[in-house]
C-alpha cells in the first residue's frame, strides 16, 4: 500500500552503519581495483561471463571502467531512494504503531541490496582482473547460483518480517 503520510527517521542500528560502511568499502575496491590493475592487464580482457561463471566474450582493457561506473550508478541511485522511504508501496498496511519497524525494514532491506550490488561488482571486477592475469579460470561454477540466491533470501526474510506483528 501507498504511504503518503509523514513518517519519522527510522533509528538506525549498529547493523545499519555496519552495511553503509560495507557498502562504501566495497564501492571504493570496485573503483580503485581496475585503477590498480589497469597497466598489469592485457589489452583484451574477458568482458562477460556464462552462467557457469567461464568467460564467453572479451574485449579492451578499457570496457574493465564499465563496472564501477555502473556499480558506482547504482550505488547513487540506491542511496537517493532511500532518502523517499516514507513513500514506498509497503506489504502491509503502515500504521502509527508499525511506522517505524516497517520503514526500518525498508531501509535495511535498501541498504542490504545496494552492499549486495556493489559487492558482487567488486567480485566480478576482481575476478575478471584475475582472469586477465591468468591467476584464474573465472567467476567460480556457483557465483550466479549464490548470487541469485543471496538476493532471494534477502528478500524472502524481508517480506517474512515485514509480515510479522510484532
Amino acid at each position: 500500500m501507498a504511504n503518503n503520510t509523514k513518517q519519522p527517521e527510522p533509528k538506525w542500528k549498529g547493523i545499519d552503519t555496519s552495511l553503509e560502511v560495507l557498502g562504501f568499502l566495497a564501492l571504493l575496491a570496485l573503483i580503485f581495483l581496475p585503477i590498480i590493475y589497469y597497466h598489469q592487464l592485457p589489452q583484451t580482457i574477458p568482458t562477460h561471463f556464462d552462467i557457469y561463471g567461464k568467460p564467453d566474450d572479451f574485449s579492451s582493457k578499457q570496457s574493465l571502467i564499465a563496472l564501477p561506473v555502473i556499480g558506482s550508478f547504482l550505488y547513487i541511485l540506491l542511496t537517493a531512494i532511500s532518502i523517499f522511504i516514507g513513500k514506498y508501496n509497503y506489504p502491509v498496511k503502515i500504521t502509527p504503531e508499525n511506522a517505524e519497524r516497517q520503514l526500518r525494514l525498508a531501509m535495511r532491506l535498501v541498504r542490504i541490496v545496494k552492499s549486495l550490488l556493489v559487492t558482487v561488482f567488486c567480485y566480478i571486477a576482481f575476478q575478471t582482473i584475475q582472469v586477465a592475469r591468468g591467476n584464474a579460470s573465472g567467476l567460480g561454477g556457483y557465483f550466479v547460483l549464490i548470487s541469485a540466491g543471496t538476493f532471494a533470501v534477502v528478500l524472502i526474510f524481508y517480506f517474512l518480517f515485514a509480515y510479522k506483528k510484532t
